[in-house]
């Protein structure tokens, strides 16, 4: 797993290949517990219109570059996210995977996170998110929000960014802050509810509640 190392922004150069981008504009990618980088591919066969590979059809980035460190794999994201404002890393871990956001930072706004949903949900939900943020419609810790076809959303602080975000951190450095869009299951109900999602537990929240806010 890539940890926490600290990265300039002013010295790493970007190296973003066309034929890797995702949906023309971010990546989604993952690195597991091995480590390993799953990400989709341009449009191939086996894709949807959106560029994400059909399930069964996914790409290990890692796997597929067996030469290649943790370096180089941190310069396919960083060239991602020079080009198209921020990048998209799915983990993998077991029942609980999670999906972030490397970008936001070099605005000046807090990385996003979603925990507990596939790759293609969590991608979706952050892309919403971080386009609405990048034109101003920003999301505070405790505020309540329906995204655009997507589910009812609150807003929480991530306590530890450091233990969560690897690649933003390794580019960023301590300067990365993050949100948590924790998701409310399809009967309302939310993750610090006993009955959340029949009582599975697929939701971590990486942070207190704030005070409730209505978007």
């Amino acid at each position: 797993m890539i940890g926490p190392a600290r990265r300039s922004t002013t010295t790493r150069r970007s190296t973003p290949r066309a034929d890797r981008l995702a949906g023309g504009w971010c990546l989604p990618g993952a690195i597991c517990q091995t480590p390993r980088a799953w990400w989709s591919q341009a449009r191939r066969d086996g894709d949807d219109e959106t560029g994400m590979r059909r399930k069964g059809a996914e790409m290990c980035w890692m796997c597929d570059h067996p030469e290649a460190t943790a370096e180089e794999y941190l310069d396919e994201v960083y060239g991602i996210m020079l080009m198209h404002g921020w990048a998209v890393q799915h983990v993998e871990c077991e029942r609980r995977p999670f999906a972030y956001t490397v970008g936001l930072t070099r605005r000046g706004l807090p990385e996003l996170v979603v925990t507990g949903l596939s790759p293609r949900r969590g991608q979706r939900l952050l892309n919403i998110a971080a386009r609405r943020a990048l034109v101003g419609d920003l999301l505070t810790p405790g505020m309540q929000t329906t995204l655009p076809a997507g589910p009812l959303v609150e807003t929480v602080q991530v306590t530890h960014p450091d233990a969560h975000l690897y690649c933003a951190i390794a580019i960023f450095g301590d300067k990365v802050t993050a949100l948590q869009l924790v998701w409310a299951d399809r009967r309302g109900r939310w993750p610090w509810a006993a009955d959340f999602d029949e009582g599975r537990g697929t939701q971590p929240v990486l942070g207190m509640r704030a005070t409730r806010r209505s978007a």
